[in-house]
């Protein structure tokens, strides 16, 4: 599995020896660009997934986000068609170890995608990861806030991504967590710019107008905030990373709020936004 992110190649160089898929020309692959270093206290609910391949080799392949002390929220792409063995998560620190096992790691038990998730086009590009033991946190501090059902985010909000991935095409990933603050685009606006037909109802998007910041290798599965909730996980954008004038894709998660209580066997309290109890 390692990574599949969407991204269109403008040159013929690829990034790394990472498997590849294809659609109508397009790659697929497993993907901060311009970011700086994060602290733990701005993101204490953003988790490490770590790909195990044996006992010797291990590697961060994407990102996720605390629901409660057993559950992860991630994108389906990351964990697809893929056996819990082959996961443990990492969290509670800004740098990744890729080596399961510390104190802050925890080994995957279970995965779910969405059922009608397609590696096609990433529709319905969310899934969920519970780990065997709980995590040893304070839940108040650690857990993410969710949008409440079907919340609608215009485009100009300022919003915030974090995650792992690589700082620019054909750059490692980084070990320390980075940050970059960008701004959402709307299903409708992001559409405009994005070629016809592959942007989803279910997508937002978030960017920078002139390019150069966002989201890259490693990236997938990890939370774009805004207003002090998760609204986006990410899927997938045009390579080169960042490139003009393509923001970012995310999966929307305000229309999958059920669905996460349905597939978690979580309850949410009703309010401005939901928090899992």
């Amino acid at each position: 599995m390692i990574f599949k992110l969407l991204l269109i190649y403008f040159s013929i160089n690829t990034i790394s020896a990472v498997p590849l898929k294809f659609r109508d020309g397009v790659s697929v692959v497993p993907y901060i660009v311009n970011g700086t270093d994060a602290k733990i206290e701005e993101f204490p609910f953003i988790v490490s997934l770590i790909y195990i391949y044996n006992e010797t080799l291990s590697w961060h392949t994407c990102g996720g986000s605390i629901l409660n002390e057993y559950w992860i929220l991630t994108a389906a792409h990351c964990i697809y068609d893929e056996e819990p063995e082959s996961y443990a998560i990492e969290y509670a620190t800004t740098h990744v170890t890729e080596t399961p096992g510390s104190f802050k790691t925890r080994q995957v038990e279970k995965l779910i995608w969405h059922e009608d998730y397609d590696e096609a086009n990433l529709n319905d590009d969310i899934g969920l990861m519970k780990v065997r033991s709980h995590l040893d946190i304070n839940l108040f501090d650690f857990k993410i806030r969710l949008p409440v059902r079907d919340a609608y985010f215009a485009t100009g909000i300022p919003a915030v991504l974090a995650g792992w991935g690589r700082i620019g095409t054909g750059m490692p990933i980084s070990t320390i967590l980075q940050k970059v603050d960008l701004q959402i685009y709307n299903q409708y606006d992001c559409a405009q710019i994005h070629q016809p037909g592959w942007l989803l109802y279910n997508n937002i998007c978030a960017g920078v107008p002139g390019g150069g910041k966002g989201q890259c290798n490693g990236d997938s599965g990890g939370p774009l905030m805004s207003l002090g909730v998760q609204v986006g996980i990410v899927s997938w954008s045009i390579k080169p990373c960042t490139v003009a004038p393509y923001p970012g894709v995310f999966t929307s998660v305000a229309p999958y709020v059920d669905w996460i209580a349905e597939n978690s066997g979580l309850n949410f309290q009703l309010g401005m936004f939901l928090h899992s109890v």
